[in-house]
């Protein structure tokens, strides 16, 4: 039996991708999983992860692929058509990096593009954590601390004291 899986409304995959030229595949990976660090970090913070929580990721990744522009757009795009083929190379890479080391190395990776598209994508990735944290019953202090680590890891400050 064949399963057929189809974009939602407004996303299109691959239109020009102009920025996915500046990376290797494995990076491209690595900043494909960047939304399902966020989202696990943040529904795991309290000790478990709620359904709601992993209902809102999904949401906000759809949300981020269908309305965003440039880099974001091209990244979120690609990574929802991966994640709804059920693609095994996305898959291995989140399987294999710590969420931490994976939002790390976006860190850096996005020193590849311009400061702008860099920015949006980060403020997209916060925006995440900020609703996925939200949707359960409001933010506690351990999604508060996830949050700020977030923050701080995609503003490159890596090597703070901060204790999750």
């Amino acid at each position: 039996m064949t399963v057929t899986v189809s974009l939602p409304k407004g996303v299109v995959r691959g239109v020009l991708m102009e920025f996915r030229r500046h990376f290797t595949t494995k990076e491209w990976l690595i900043l494909q999983a960047s939304p399902i660090w966020v989202g696990f970090l943040v529904a795991a913070a309290d000790g478990h992860a709620d359904p709601k929580e992993i209902d809102e990721n999904l949401r906000q990744t759809i949300r981020a692929a269908t309305f965003s522009t440039g880099f974001t757009k091209e990244v979120f795009e690609d990574h929802v058509y991966m994640h709804l083929n059920d693609d095994d190379a996305l898959s291995a890479v989140v399987e294999t990096l710590d969420p931490l080391e994976g939002l790390k190395a976006v860190s850096i990776l996005l020193g590849k593009i311009p400061a702008s598209e860099a920015e949006n994508f980060k403020d997209t990735l916060r925006n995440m954590a900020f609703k996925i944290a939200l949707v359960s019953d409001g933010i506690d202090k351990n999604e508060e601390a996830a949050i700020k680590l977030i923050d701080l890891i995609l503003d490159g400050q890596f090597n703070l004291p901060f204790y999750y």
